[in-house]
């Protein structure tokens, strides 16, 4: 059975890396509580590519850690 992790549990265990978590669970504003993590590793692609191999389709992609000088963030 997949575990439960809070965001401060993830943050711990997997950082610097990315993470795929599935089940997501948010605040009233959206911002990520916790969830089961999937998949980690250091290419957010890889990451999407397992969550549609797995037919995941509510899942968040999380960067753990800090962001290099080179990542752009897009909105």
């Amino acid at each position: 059975m997949a575990e439960y992790l809070t965001l401060e549990e993830i943050e711990a265990r997997y950082a610097p890396d990315w993470v795929l978590i599935d089940e997501p669970k948010t605040d009233d504003l959206q911002q990520l509580l916790g969830g089961i993590v999937v998949e980690c590793g250091p290419d957010r692609d890889d990451l999407y590519r397992k969550a549609s191999e797995l037919g995941l389709h509510h899942v968040a992609v999380r960067k753990l850690g800090p962001w290099l000088e080179e990542m752009v963030l897009l909105l």
